[in-house]
């Protein structure tokens, strides 16, 4: 307030999750009808008292958390006009059309799960925070921890936020798979690029692929995700790998001129995030959906 901030809306004490997302909504739609502040959270407030249930994690529970929202005005400014028509503006906005990035994911990119992605916030926001000064990221756990599902979600968002203006590309090295092998979605995803400068991909060396991918990466960045390296260096520890020395040689050194252990492979790499256990309310949140789409409930399971 002292740096002239006309007004700030806060938590005077730590609040769940769907009520603050309710709260939200409502202070938004209010504050578009041309109320101020302070009158938006009022209403935003009042929404919380008259529909206090709150799903948590298991049946819905009656909460008196309205009190909770608090507002300091130092003056009450309206952001928008009041609307001159009677009745709520229409606000239409669908996932697809939130930003053209949106056709630009790779077809092979895996799907969400069936039962809907939860929880690994913590996961999201550390990669968000990394991709905002580091060109290559790490993410790693233990096998089955959710890696893929947590990058593939990640990937989808941030192409449709515009954390990426160019594409977002999937490669998997769960088979053997040496680096030309690897620059093949180039070809598909720059071929507008390619044919307008008389490039011919086919015909290319393996050596100028390299470099004809690195000249346009710079040029054009894209989100690649490199799924399930392990097996580069040989999974587990000590196992035999399908790629000689030279080949994972290439592969790392490919990376190190993108730019833009496994440790022991790529050590001098990436930043490193750690892929953490479901906290309990997560998977609570897993576990309900899961059972409603079989068509149960998750309360009625006993204790």
């Amino acid at each position: 307030m002292d740096t002239g901030v006309a007004g700030v809306a806060a938590m005077r004490y730590n609040v769940y999750v769907v009520t603050a997302a309710q709260f939200v909504a409502d202070l938004y739609a209010a504050l578009t009808q041309g109320l101020t502040l302070g009158q938006a959270v009022t209403q935003g407030r009042k929404q919380l008292h008259d529909q206090p249930l709150r799903t948590i994690a298991y049946d819905p529970l009656s909460l008196q958390d309205w009190p909770v929202p608090l507002v300091y005005e130092a003056a009450p400014v309206p952001i928008f006009p009041k609307p001159t028509s009677a009745g709520h503006p229409a606000f239409t906005l669908t996932a697809g059309g939130a930003t053209a990035a949106r056709g630009s994911i790779d077809p092979g990119l895996p799907p969400s799960p069936d039962a809907g992605f939860f929880g690994r916030d913590e996961t999201l926001l550390a990669l968000d925070r990394a991709f905002d000064s580091q060109p290559i990221v790490l993410l790693h756990a233990y096998a089955g921890s959710g890696k893929t599902a947590a990058a593939a979600e990640f990937a989808r968002w941030y192409a449709l936020t515009g954390g990426i203006k160019g594409h977002v590309l999937f490669t998997t090295f769960e088979q053997y798979k040496p680096l030309v092998r690897a620059l093949d979605p180039i070809e598909q995803v720059f071929s507008p690029i390619l044919e307008q400068n008389n490039v011919q991909w086919l015909t290319l060396t393996d050596a100028r692929r390299r470099n004809i991918t690195l000249q346009l990466l710079q040029m054009i960045p894209v989100l690649w995700i490199w799924d399930n390296v392990e097996p580069v260096a040989g999974f587990p520890a000590g196992s035999p790998s399908a790629w000689n020395a030279a080949e994972q040689k290439e592969l790392a050194d490919f990376l190190r001129a993108a730019r833009r252990d496994e440790r022991a492979w790529l050590s001098d790499l990436p930043r490193r995030i750690t892929v953490p256990p479901m906290p309990m309310q997560e998977r609570v949140q897993l576990a309900r959906a899961l059972a409603e789409k079989q068509g149960q409930r998750l309360t009625d399971v006993d204790d």
